[in-house]
């Protein structure tokens, strides 16, 4: 009997050990796999939302970079200064009341007719915003003159023109647009000798002048315009004329229609 309790006291003493190991062990192995998928749950859980708002950030970033660009690129696009040319026909108002006993040749039809012209200009200019732009111009046209044989004549101008253009699509860089160009400057007359010889006035004078341009342009491309218009100047009292024993200064106006070209910078 002692003999045995012996026994069982001494597997008792060498179980406890292996059984308390045993459940260390376990626990161990319970805590490593709790915690793996604790740490896996939690690495997730904690990359989930950095991740998200560096994306977002990330987005925000590039967005705004894309603006810049976009800025940018309009700004590089936005070509202010401009060149450019015009050729077309113009209709010049008659030279009245030449008194035919003094003029020979006119008999007494007591005008000249200077006939249809033909001429250009050239201008350059800068442009303010989308509206409003100004530039300076020079034109010349010239032609002949009735009745008298073989006379002529040749108008210059100079003007200072702002101008203001209306886009038909305010969100296309290629829109169709009309303009229109009121100007003020100076312009002269110069009559050919067969007309001067023929009175005691001056062969050619200048003034004060006035004009006003309207038409519509097209883009072909980023730089270069095609427009058509319309134009009238009048210069003020830019010449002498022989009346009926009087002498006055007469105004000189004229009527074009002109093709040109324009070229942003």
């Amino acid at each position: 009997m002692r003999i045995k309790t012996i026994i069982v006291a001494a597997l008792l003493s060498l179980g406890i050990p292996f059984a308390a190991k045993a459940e260390t062990g376990e626990n161990q192995k319970y805590q490593v796999s709790c915690g793996a998928e604790c740490s896996q749950f939690n690495v997730a859980q904690t990359n989930s939302f950095p991740v998200e708002i560096n994306t977002n950030d990330a987005d925000l970033a590039q967005s705004q970079r894309r603006r810049r660009r976009v800025r940018r690129t309009r700004r590089t696009r936005t070509r202010k200064i401009y060149l450019g040319g015009t050729l077309g026909v113009f209709f010049p108002s008659e030279l009245e009341e030449f008194d035919g006993d003094v003029v020979d040749g006119l008999d007494d039809s007591e005008s000249i007719d200077p006939g249809t012209g033909f001429g250009g200009s050239i201008y350059g200019g800068y442009k303010f915003n989308n509206l409003l732009s100004a530039d300076v111009e020079f034109f010349v046209f010239g032609g002949g003159a009735n009745p008298i044989d073989d006379s002529g004549y040749t108008s210059l101008g100079f003007f200072v023109n702002p101008r203001f253009t209306f886009a038909f699509n305010k969100g296309s860089a290629n829109s169709p647009y009309a303009f229109i160009s009121p100007g003020l400057g100076l312009a002269s007359v110069n009559l050919s000798d067969e007309i001067s010889d023929q009175f005691s006035g001056d062969d050619s004078g200048s003034g004060f002048a006035l004009q006003i341009k309207g038409g519509i342009g097209y883009p072909v491309s980023e730089t270069i315009d095609i427009f058509g218009q319309a134009r009238f100047f009048n210069a003020f009292q830019v010449y002498e004329i022989i009346g009926v024993g009087d002498e006055d200064d007469q105004d000189f106006n004229t009527f074009g229609l002109e093709v040109g070209v324009n070229f942003k910078l």
